[in-house]
């Protein structure tokens, strides 16, 4: 199995495993860091072990402008397509409905991932979804521990499930190394 197949196992078990399971009691407002991120979506249509039908999903990526140098524009496209391509390939079943690239959104919405969320966490229903997922992407800095070479980062990717207007719950937290990533 391939160290990209790996590394998103985790994301797209949390995405499609336990969606349906979040319990409004742990709901937090929106973390205020997402005005620091670029912001890029995908829409599928997917299974969930919980559901035996396929469900239309809204999924927001959010990439961090900053954290251990940041994630540029272009390397926010080029991270997107790589996790929207393994979480289509993962998935198996799952197609896509629409994607708009962290470029697209900046160019033609000029929204930043909280402003993104604000709107679509209270209206995403009107269009058709069924779930929305926010994925918190950033660079993370490795434990020494795990013996790579100083400063090793890896794309960390912190996973939120939206619980209503404003709200969402966290769920998981997966980490992908930078030296995996085309």
């Amino acid at each position: 199995m391939t160290a990209t197949r790996v590394a998103l196992i985790g994301l797209v078990t949390i995405t499609l495993g336990v969606t349906l399971l979040s319990d409004k009691g742990f709901a937090a407002a929106l973390p205020g860091y997402f005005a620091d991120e670029w912001v890029g979506i995908l829409c599928v249509n997917a299974p969930t072990p919980v559901a035996p039908t396929k469900v239309n999903m809204l999924i927001q990526m959010n990439f961090d402008k900053s954290s251990n140098g940041g994630i540029t524009l272009a390397k926010a496209d080029q991270l997107f397509d790589f996790l929207r391509t393994s979480f289509l390939n993962f998935s198996g079943t799952a197609t896509q409905t629409c994607a708009l690239k962290p470029s697209q959104v900046n160019s033609q919405y000029h929204v930043n991932g909280l402003q993104a969320a604000q709107q679509l966490t209270g209206t995403y229903p009107q269009y058709g979804f069924q779930l929305m997922v926010i994925t918190d992407n950033f660079w993370s800095l490795l434990p020494d521990y795990l013996d790579l070479p100083a400063n090793a980062l890896s794309l960390k990717s912190d996973t939120f499930i939206v619980v209503g207007s404003n709200s969402v719950t966290y769920r998981s937290s997966d980490e992908t190394l930078a030296s995996a990533i085309p």
